[in-house]
C-alpha cells in the first residue's frame, strides 16, 4: 500500500462517515416533524428531535475509526526514509561488497543483524484495534 493510496482511502471513509452523520442528522428531523403532524391527533408532540450521537450507528464510527487509521498509516508510509549508503564515486560502488542500499537499525558498519524490533505499523494497527474495541464496548454498555 502507497502513502497515496492510504491518504485516498482515508478521505472516502472521513466523507462516508460524515455523510451517513448527516442523513441520520435529517431523518431526525423528518421524523420530528411527522411527530408534529400528529400532534392533531395525540395532542403533543417532542419540542425538539432526538439526535443521534456520533457512536448511536456502528457504520459511523467504523468509517471514522478507519479513517484515522489510514491516515496514521500514511503519515507511517510517507515519513523519510533512511538515508542511503553513498559510496565517494559517483559511478558505482567503492568495494565488490558495497552497494547503495537502504541502512537500516540492524545494520552496523558492514555487519547485518535481525531487526527484532516490530515496527510503527504493528502499533498503529494494535492502537486502531484497541479504539476499536473500545468503543464497541463502550456501545453496549449505555
Amino acid at each position: 500500500m502507497t502513502a497515496r493510496l492510504a491518504y485516498t482511502l482515508s478521505a472516502i471513509f472521513f466523507l462516508a462517515s460524515g455523510f451517513l452523520y448527516t442523513l441520520e442528522r435529517i431523518l431526525a428531523y423528518y421524523i420530528w416533524i411527522g411527530q408534529m403532524q400528529a400532534a392533531s391527533i395525540t395532542g403533543q408532540f417532542p419540542t425538539l428531535p432526538e439526535l443521534p450521537s456520533l457512536f448511536t450507528n456502528g457504520f459511523v464510527t467504523f468509517f471514522l475509526a478507519a479513517s484515522v487509521f489510514l491516515l496514521i498509516v500514511g503519515l507511517i508510509l510517507s515519513a523519510d526514509k533512511q538515508p542511503l549508503i553513498q559510496s565517494d564515486e559517483s559511478s558505482g560502488p567503492k568495494h565488490a561488497g558495497d552497494s547503495a542500499l537502504p541502512l537500516t537499525p540492524g545494520q552496523v558498519a558492514g555487519e547485518q543483524t535481525a531487526n527484532k524490533q516490530p515496527g510503527y505499523l504493528l502499533y498503529a494497527i494494535i492502537a486502531f484495534l484497541a479504539l476499536f474495541i473500545l468503543v464497541g464496548i463502550l456501545n453496549f454498555v449505555r
